[in-house]
């Protein structure tokens, strides 16, 4: 993990500050990791602190809370989704607003989900913003996790 990288000999605190664990936060020392599973809390997250890095897993579309609990409503009442609320945005979307909240956080777009990488148009998408600085496979490998660390 990263964060043993920051902080070498400083013991990792983990914390589950969302019920549904959508929001995960680990500290060590002076460095913290915070994870977030739903669109609006990045966008929160972002909006409320200077965040030097942000690694988005591009291999999932970023997920809006609140368009997956109206299908959720839609569902139990047994209707049909014929006219279904936005659920995710598109890369391009994503960036565009993250760069919006944040224009001094630098991105980057990972995938760690082997033989299903990010399409090419999508690497595309991410290359039209100059603040998205690498679109790379996996995190945890030793040139990326340094290349990582070199951004913060």
């Amino acid at each position: 993990m990263l964060l043993a990288e920051l902080a070498p000999n400083l013991p990792t605190e983990h914390f589950v500050t969302k019920p549904d664990c959508s929001q995960q936060l680990w500290v060590c020392g002076d460095f913290a990791l915070r994870s977030v599973s739903w669109a609006e809390d990045l966008f929160r997250e972002l909006a409320n602190g200077k965040h030097a890095l942000c690694v988005i897993d591009g291999g999932h579309y970023v997920a809006l809370r609140a368009g997956a609990e109206q299908c959720v409503r839609q569902a139990r009442k047994g209707k049909l989704l014929t006219d279904a609320p936005q659920t995710h945005y598109q890369p391009g979307e994503l960036v565009s607003e993250l760069v919006r909240i944040s224009p001094a956080t630098k991105y980057v777009v990972t995938c760690h989900m082997k033989g299903q990488g990010i399409t090419q148009k999508d690497r595309t998408e991410y290359g039209k913003f100059p603040e998205v600085v690498k679109v790379m496979g996996r995190t945890d490998s030793p040139a990326n996790q340094k290349y990582l660390l070199g951004l913060i």
